[in-house]
């Protein structure tokens, strides 16, 4: 079954030329359908509006007028019969506080003066004395003070050696101290020593 491409049927479409442009027909314009969505909820919208207009309208054609009784109206406030002085709240609120001022004694205050506490940073814990000592240098080279204390654990018996940076006597050079030592990727731990 061969087949001549070569050779052009007489039934086959005219061939469009080149020249020749096909005149444009303008594009169909469809509306978003957020649009119709809308316009559909406001003609719904609308519809019930004018629906509950209409019940309103016979409803109150078909109802009898109401006879309203003879109403006395006061054109003047000074004849009202309730004409007692209003009474302004008595406040007590002053007085309360007052009463409720607590004194504390000055031997209180005395004993939170003479409790004076210290307080320091671990910046690390560690089984190995030699790490200990290589975070020890670390921190020395920042410009802080450091010192290693050796524990021994009482639920296992085994010794640490923990890092501390201080002591500091004031939470300035406390937050000052942890501060740098963030900055530098060292994690602390705040300790209050008395």
């Amino acid at each position: 079954m061969s087949h001549d491409f070569a050779k052009k049927n007489s039934k086959s479409k005219p061939t469009k030329k080149r020249g020749a442009k096909q005149a444009a027909q303008p594009p169909a314009r469809k509306l978003p359908g957020w649009v119709l969505f809308f316009s559909g909820v406001a003609i719904t919208l609308f519809g019930q509006f004018l629906w509950q207009l209409a019940q309103v309208e016979t409803s109150a054609n078909s109802e009898e007028p109401v006879v309203r009784p003879n109403i006395k109206w006061l054109d003047d406030p000074k004849d009202t019969t309730d004409s007692a002085p209003t009474k302004r709240p008595e406040l007590k609120f002053y007085d309360t506080l007052k009463d409720m001022e607590v004194k504390v004694p000055d031997e209180v205050v005395a004993q939170r003066e003479q409790e004076d506490y210290n307080y320091a940073l671990q910046a690390g814990s560690f089984k190995s004395g030699n790490d200990a000592n290589q975070l020890r240098a670390e921190i020395i080279l920042l410009g802080l003070d450091a010192n290693i204390e050796k524990r021994v654990s009482q639920t296992s018996g085994t010794t640490w050696h923990r890092v501390i940076v201080g002591p500091f006597t004031s939470r300035s050079a406390l937050a000052k101290a942890r501060s740098t030592l963030i900055n530098n990727n060292i994690k602390t731990i705040r300790i209050k020593r008395s």
